[in-house]
């Protein structure tokens, strides 16, 4: 995967499509978030826990 290019053509596209729908190794499962470790699924506690005590506070102003 060549970092430089910034846009993929139609061809390329519609070719990583149809191995993806076959269920072959193609390009969109290389992709990655390259900020802040956003492509993981796991959220430590205390984001969880700020996330949160940020809601609250924001359902008690409304209320």
């Amino acid at each position: 995967m060549n970092d430089l290019v910034w846009f993929f053509d139609g061809e390329t596209m519609e070719r990583e499509f149809l191995l993806k729908r076959d269920g072959k190794s193609n390009r969109f499962d290389m992709l990655r978030c390259r900020q802040g470790l956003a492509s993981s699924i796991y959220a430590p506690p205390l984001a969880w826990f700020l996330a949160l005590a940020g809601l609250i506070q924001t359902i008690i102003k409304l209320a």
